[in-house]
């Protein structure tokens, strides 16, 4: 309950799979604070958005990449606007109508985009490594790139966007590997 307090919203990458588990977390959250925004993402809305929609507890849909639809869907929950027709990719209940946003083209802005990792430092630094063999070892994941650079026949992702992989620039890349290695320290 104490995760809860303040927030706006609960986000939830969804997999068709996954949706009995992903219903009881939706179910919970609301059961804790009614108020709280429930946002489903992923595969699952992105191919049924209007039966995930159907259910209740779940407030709006963010289709196809969330970056860009969660944020501004954020911003404008935080500014208490409800003003949601111009997010691409978003999915949503207006007067017991179902609407669905045009759907947003591929996140190309990701090939210079670095995370701040000054939000998640403290974070790293007490949770960051894992113990093998008696040995402590620190890491830090980095994102080289995006999306997939193959087009398997039975992958959903391929029949819905075809080719998707985007690349960061070297430059780009780099230069978060020495803000890693000087902020961190890692050993592998």
């Amino acid at each position: 309950k104490a995760e809860l307090k303040g927030c706006i919203c609960v986000g939830i990458s969804v997999m068709t799979i996954q949706t009995p588990k992903s219903l009881l977390l939706t179910n919970l959250v609301k059961s804790i604070n009614p108020d709280i925004k429930i946002v489903w993402g992923g595969v699952h809305p992105t191919l049924f958005p209007e039966q995930t929609l159907e259910n209740k507890n779940i407030d709006f849909i963010v289709m196809k990449e969330g970056e860009k639809p969660l944020l501004e869907l954020v911003t404008k929950l935080k500014s208490g606007k409800i003003d949601f027709e111009k997010i691409e990719g978003l999915g949503f209940k207006k007067n017991g109508k179902i609407i669905k946003n045009k759907m947003p083209p591929m996140f190309d802005e990701f090939t210079e985009i670095m995370p701040n990792w000054e939000l998640i430092e403290d974070f790293l630094k007490a949770n960051n490594g894992f113990t093998m063999a008696g040995n402590h070892y620190r890491y830090a994941e980095i994102l080289t790139g995006k999306g997939c650079p193959y087009r398997c026949n039975y992958c959903i992702n391929a029949i819905l966007y075809g080719k998707t992989r985007r690349t960061r620039t070297i430059d780009s890349i780099m230069t978060e590997l020495k803000i890693i290695i000087k902020k961190f320290d890692p050993t592998m």
